[in-house]
């Protein structure tokens, strides 16, 4: 009984385990998917790009960054705002007397001497009574809200700010 050699198709000089050819530099540099710090805008720049700034952003960094600090009053007007309204609310309450008392259980709730659940329940327990009181407490909730947007705002310009850095950095003089 002889046997015969599976026929593989392959020619001697074959080697089932040599490397492929290596396949020749790609000419155009990678690129990335960025949103942009500034305008918000989603934007395709090359690796090693100087900031998170869309090519429009840093093509006149000058004018990015006086947006920014436009944006940056604009904001902080609003806080202030938001603050004077806040005030002229509390001393035209009738309870602005009782606000002390609730100042100070905040700062119990932040020294850890009364848990913020106990906090919560009493703030909801006097809401729910109504009167005076009740309406600042409304009225302080929506300043901590306006509060609470222009603080992620900030954020965001802080962010935006940080990328313009960078860009100015990275420029030759």
């Amino acid at each position: 009984m002889t046997t015969e050699p599976i026929a593989l198709g392959l020619e001697e000089d074959d080697d089932l385990f040599a490397r492929p050819p290596r396949t020749p530099m790609r000419s155009t540099p990678k690129a990335a998917h960025i949103v942009c710090r500034v305008c918000g805008r989603p934007a395709m720049v090359a690796i090693g790009w100087a900031a998170l700034l869309c090519p429009e952003c840093i093509g006149d960094l000058d004018a990015t960054r006086d947006r920014v600090a436009s944006w940056l009053g604009g904001t902080l007007a609003r806080l202030e705002q938001a603050k004077v309204v806040w005030e002229a609310e509390r001393d035209a309450s009738p309870a602005k007397e009782k606000w002390d008392r609730v100042q100070d259980a905040m700062i119990a709730v932040a020294e850890k001497r009364i848990t913020a659940y106990q906090f919560d329940s009493t703030w909801a327990k006097r809401k729910a009574q109504g009167g005076p009181l009740a309406a600042l407490l409304i009225a302080h909730e929506a300043y901590a809200r306006e509060c609470e947007q222009i603080s992620e705002e900030l954020a965001k310009l802080h962010d935006a700010q940080t990328e313009i850095n960078a860009a100015f950095l990275a420029t030759e003089i």
